[in-house]
């Protein structure tokens, strides 16, 4: 929305493996919010709610992380610095989040959730970077988004998912790089 209404503020956008909802599943949305049933359903907010805040130790942490699919993609080195960008240490000796999961299920429950009317007015530079193996920016809406912002550059990470800079970071850095510097 910013680069919208004030566009004279950016040089570029880059988006990283963006979570836009198809318009599907934005109507069914606003209805199951409407109903109160939003935290229940929406399986973002749910799964954000549900994840664990505590753990006896980092290592312990990393080592559930280790066993998540969603993080299977990323190498040891890059999951320790994950983790240890996340976990807080606390006067016992355990760890927490650094954030509270309601924070995140309040992104999820609150954000911009329809940007595709507003997406052909964009005028930003934009690049978007992908992983081509995401279970959330799939084939659909890169084609819909590249209809939509004929101007913006989309590059896709062979072998990467949904946490294509934690997966692929050096590609990932490569690409805002030489985005940035025809800018």
């Amino acid at each position: 929305d910013a680069a919208l209404r004030r566009p004279e503020l950016f040089r570029a956008i880059v988006l990283i493996d963006p979570v836009i909802f198809r318009q599907r599943f934005l109507w069914l949305w606003e209805t199951v919010k409407g109903l109160g049933l939003g935290d229940r359903l929406h399986p973002l907010i749910s799964g954000a709610l549900r994840r664990r805040r505590l753990f006896p130790g980092a290592d312990e942490m990393f080592a559930r992380y280790r066993r998540a699919p969603v993080f299977s993609r990323i190498d040891d080195r890059g999951l320790r610095a994950y983790v240890d960008a996340l976990a807080r240490p606390r006067a016992d000796g355990q760890v927490e989040l650094a954030y509270p999961p309601e924070w995140e299920a309040a992104i999820y429950r609150h954000g911009p959730l329809n940007l595709w009317d507003r997406m052909p007015r964009l005028r930003v530079p934009l690049l978007v970077i992908y992983g081509a193996e995401s279970d959330t920016f799939r084939a659909p809406a890169v084609r819909k988004m590249q209809r939509l912002i004929p101007h913006a550059r989309f590059q896709s990470v062979p072998g990467a998912g949904h946490l294509v800079p934690l997966e692929k970071p050096a590609e990932v850095a490569g690409a805002i790089l030489a985005f940035l510097q025809d800018r």
